[in-house]
């Protein structure tokens, strides 16, 4: 019997085929291999820069944010958990921006009242009397209020009169309108 040749199964093929790209790896290895230590010792200063700029922008962004992240971490713990902890890894509570503005607001009033003082001192008074033509007698003050003060009990008196006599008016209207309320009632039985 002749002997037959065997045909070449898959596993054969992959096999030479694996064979063939090692001997090609092992060949070019040293020259790969160089090219890539040329490769990071050009991009290594580089690489080390952006590294180091992001790192300084990252723990910027961090120490802003650390609060915050500390305050909704400390929100999520257990109460029995929050209540052991000490007093100085508790979040601080936030002042609001109302207590802020308002500070602020007392701080610039009193400074305005103060400036107000300091100037009207200063600067000597500022009002000044009316002129002798005027007719105003200013030697005698206590009778303008006096007079004053009886025109307005005249005013307040006649406002009071007329206010009596509106209430009067309308509760004889509130009668009146009762009976013929009544009156209709009684004419629909």
């Amino acid at each position: 019997m002749p002997l037959r040749k065997k045909k070449p199964t898959v596993r054969d093929t992959i096999e030479h085929t694996y064979d063939d790209l090692r001997a090609q790896v092992a060949a070019k290895a040293p020259i790969l291999r160089d090219q890539v230590v040329d490769q990071v010792t050009t991009k290594a200063p580089i690489v080390r820069d952006q590294v180091a700029t992001k790192l300084g922008e990252g723990r910027d962004e961090l120490k802003t944010r650390l609060p915050e992240l500390h305050a909704s971490l400390f929100e999520r713990l257990p109460d029995d958990v929050t209540d052991r902890l000490p007093e100085g890894a508790k979040p601080k509570k936030k002042k609001s921006k109302l207590k802020k503005v308002a500070v602020i607001g007392l701080i610039a009033a009193a400074g305005g009242f103060v400036f107000s003082k300091l100037k009207a001192q200063s600067s000597g008074p500022t009002y000044t009397p009316p002129g002798q033509g005027s007719g105003v007698d200013l030697s005698k003050p206590a009778d303008l209020v006096n007079r004053a003060a009886d025109k307005a009990k005249d005013v307040a008196d006649d406002a009071a009169d007329k206010t009596k006599s509106l209430a009067e008016d309308a509760q004889g209207a509130t009668h009146d309108a009762a009976n013929q309320a009544k009156d209709a009632a009684d004419d629909v039985k």
